[in-house]
């Protein structure tokens, strides 16, 4: 079974982290922690959750990554993150060579180390959809175990594009109008998203389509 926020927080000791709900298309939500987690024994605690490495704070995660990839559940998520939101802040174009190749490398080897793993495919948050499928067509990592991330700011026919695509999961980002989560503009979006899934699962004859939320 899914693990809920309410599931969690009550066997969750006090800690510093962050949370990321993730919601599958049946809408049952799945609360991802991100690591590193403060304090280190707090991690044990979390035995059977779900859990997020970020390649943009990688080198703080110390032994925190492989205790998470012993700890993570069967039927949860260790959600391998591209940084590209941290990178965004900073003006670092996610497009860069050397970013590419060093984060491919370090997320397939941490997909290649746990079977739960997926990792986001490299995007350009305020991106054209043509940067961001782009990065997707060439990407290297393996398609079965890769997120490609739908921006709220694009185009619904680039949503259905991915869902179309040979990815597992297609997560959706907050960005441009879209920015802030939560908001009556953003929820409207993604309810708008949601539909158009809807739609398109029943013209597909029951294709299934898991999209996460970042």
């Amino acid at each position: 079974m899914r693990t809920s926020r309410s599931d969690c927080a009550r066997r969750v000791p006090r800690a510093t982290t962050a949370t990321l709900d993730l919601f599958r298309h049946d809408m049952r939500k799945l609360t991802v922690y991100g690591l590193p987690l403060n304090p280190l024994s707090a991690l044990e605690q979390l035995a059977g959750a779900s859990f997020c490495v970020s390649y943009g704070t990688r080198e703080k995660l110390n032994g925190q990554l492989e205790d998470a990839i012993r700890l993570v559940g069967e039927d949860q998520i260790l959600l391998v993150d591209n940084g590209a939101f941290g990178m965004h802040k900073q003006g670092v174009d996610a497009r860069d060579e050397a970013y590419l190749e060093d984060y491919e490398r370090w997320a397939q080897a941490n997909v290649d180390s746990c079977p739960q793993a997926i990792a986001v495919i490299p995007d350009v948050i305020e991106g054209a959809e043509s940067d961001n499928a782009e990065l997707i067509r060439t990407t290297m990592l393996d398609y079965e175990r890769a997120m490609p991330i739908w921006r709220l700011h694009e185009s619904i026919d680039y949503l259905l594009y991915l869902c179309e695509s040979p990815f597992n999961i297609v997560g959706f980002g907050s960005s441009g109008e879209f920015w802030k989560v939560g908001t009556r503009k953003w929820a409207r979006r993604v309810d708008e998203a949601f539909a158009a899934i809807d739609r398109w699962e029943r013209e597909s004859e029951g294709a299934y389509i898991r999209p996460g939320s970042t």
